[in-house]
């Protein structure tokens, strides 16, 4: 069905592109532009077009003279989604919900602290539920705040973190630059002259995500160097700012201060040799100088932890024992991954520390789904769900149970066991435990329902489909198995709307609306359904010609990915 063919050349074009991206960096340094440099380009546009009608609406002299007042929060809204959709087309943000919505759950905890502070004045726009954090898929060890409370956490920064409080105090930091208003005040001082920051962090993101130390260099090589640098950092004055801000927010949430501290002193050392490159990738944006290591140290003096502030979370430890393969692509690095996932098992058990002991038995596990080893991944889980038993904590318990159960319910829809996949994924099998992700959860289940396990009806999968898209709207993948489901169901119009949908997500307004035009036609739809698809489809093809406009001005290319030819 064209539905069908429409998500396949989606999925296909988005691994061509991830697999094209290094060469595509590389090959701008020969040809001085390529396509990573007009994505940048394109996103420079987004906000130097929203500097500009800032500058018409209040008849300012020049774009140097905007300031944070001028760049009102719903233009940081406004602009922190477009340039989630440029994020989203390059396919760079891992879609993991684990690990989102763990992190977004400590957001929270932070968020409720800032709230309660007044940091979140209802001037700033933003409640916490407002906030996004994200995670990109990037080995090195970096963060940055984006307008509009969006805040992407590299996947390297959760494995190398050494403590959980040394995450959530990069977490905090970044939240007081949306806190203060530091984007809105980079950009009144920076005008557009350097691109602004938009354009720098999708720079570091993009060329990052190549994996190779030397891929900016094309697009450094154009002349941009010292502009892109400067605009990849806040002004010492924000980032003593955030400092203390960061700081009194990990205090009042509950988190270890000295956590911070220590993550301070760290990087002040790398800082002095430049030897490690993930922790260099963190200073060249977030620069420390002696001064703000000094500060955190006083504030640590002056506002010591008090007692009994409970260990790392159970989740980050599982989440980093897992985390960890995700960087580890080949069978070799894979094989030293595990080799230390085994020895901290051993270390865990010979301490008696239950905690660390099911983090690590959970890490081998998944270590041999990668691998498609069955058996040995059914036996690591069993031992973990039987050193989580003995956790004495009954909320670290329940974390890490839950977390085991989701394990194994990926195991169950790997090796086929299609049944056992789909009933994890129900309410009366999660009741017991509080998993980290439920989205995860039911994602998985309704993966195993759309592949038709025995005596579950293509009806009740759709109707477990429709009931998960309104707990979750904005998850892409959810509405992409709530196509395979409808179309399980003979529900045409419905597939293709939710082809739609999955596509606005990532970017692919074009072929949404394609989509959406597929629905009209498709002849199935009932009263309720055609009113959704003819308003939704209204709405992009404004939203889509307001791109169009935008990109033809910049000389962007705005065909989506999945109809963009693979270049060579």
């Amino acid at each position: 069905m064209e539905w069908k063919q429409g998500m396949r050349k989606s999925e296909e074009q988005q691994q061509a592109g991830a697999r094209a991206q290094a060469v595509a960096t590389n090959e701008t340094r020969s040809r001085g532009v390529g396509p990573l440099l007009r994505i940048i380009t394109s996103a420079a546009l987004i906000l130097t077009t929203t500097l500009s009608s800032v500058a018409h609406a209040q008849a300012l002299p020049s774009l140097g003279a905007v300031d944070a007042g001028a760049f009102s929060p719903a233009q940081e809204k406004r602009t922190g989604e477009a340039i989630m959709r440029e994020l989203r087309r390059a396919g760079v943000i891992l879609e993991d919900p684990e690990a989102t919505d763990y992190l977004r759950a400590q957001a929270y905890r932070l968020l409720r602290a800032a709230q309660a502070r007044g940091d979140l004045d209802p001037s700033l726009g933003l409640a916490p539920e407002d906030f996004e954090v994200f995670v990109v898929a990037e080995p090195s060890i970096n963060a940055f705040a984006l307008p509009g409370g969006k805040i992407g956490m590299h996947s390297g920064l959760m494995v190398q973190a050494g403590t959980e409080g040394e995450l959530m105090s990069v977490l905090a930091h970044e939240i007081a630059h949306v806190t203060q208003r530091h984007i809105a005040q980079t950009i009144g001082r920076q005008g557009n002259t350097t691109l602004v920051m938009a354009t720098s962090l999708l720079l570091a993101i993009l060329a990052g995500a190549s994996g190779s130390p030397d891929a900016s260099v094309g697009v450094l090589a154009l002349g941009e160097t010292l502009a892109l640098r400067d605009a990849l950092a806040f002004s010492q004055g924000a980032e003593r700012d955030a400092d203390r801000v960061g700081l009194e927010l990990m205090a009042e949430a509950g988190f270890p201060a000295r956590d911070a501290v220590a993550l301070f002193e760290r990087l002040g050392a790398a800082s002095q040799f430049y030897e490690n490159r993930d922790a260099t990738d963190y200073l060249r944006t977030h620069p420390l100088s002696s001064e703000r290591v000094a500060n955190a140290r006083n504030f640590l003096m002056r506002q010591p932890d008090p007692p009994g502030l409970s260990p790392a979370s159970q989740e980050f430890l599982m989440l980093q024992a897992r985390l960890g393969l995700a960087h580890s692509p080949s069978g070799d690095a894979r094989a030293v991954v595990t080799q230390r996932l085994k020895a901290r098992a051993r270390q865990a058990e010979t301490d008696g520390d239950a905690a660390a002991a099911a983090a690590a038995h959970y890490g081998l596990a998944w270590a041999h789904l990668v691998e498609a080893r069955w058996p040995a991944a059914g036996s690591a889980l069993a031992v973990a769900n039987a050193s989580a038993v003995r956790i004495s904590d009954p909320a670290r318990r329940s974390a890490a149970q839950g977390m085991i159960l989701r394990a194994e319910q990926e195991l169950a829809l790997r090796s086929g066991n299609l049944a056992r996949a789909w009933t994890l994924g129900q309410a009366e099998a999660l009741r017991a435990i509080a998993p980290v992700s439920l989205r995860a959860q039911e994602r998985t289940a309704l993966a195993a329902g759309v592949q038709g396990p025995p005596g579950v009806a293509p009806a009740e999968v759709h109707r477990y489909a429709e009931a998960l898209l309104k707990k979750y709207p904005r998850d892409s993948e959810t509405w992409r198995l709530a196509a395979e489901a409808a179309d399980r169901a003979g529900l045409r119009a419905d597939a293709h709307r939710a082809v739609a949908e999955s596509l606005v997500i990532r970017g692919a307004l074009a072929s949404a609306i394609q989509q959406l035009e597929l629905a009209q036609r498709a002849g199935s739809a009932d009263v309720r359904t055609g009113a959704i698809v003819q308003a939704r489809l209204n709405e992009l093809r404004r939203t889509y010609r307001e791109e169009l406009e935008r990109d033809r001005r910049a000389g962007v290319d705005r065909r989506d990915p999945i109809d963009r030819p693979n270049r060579p």
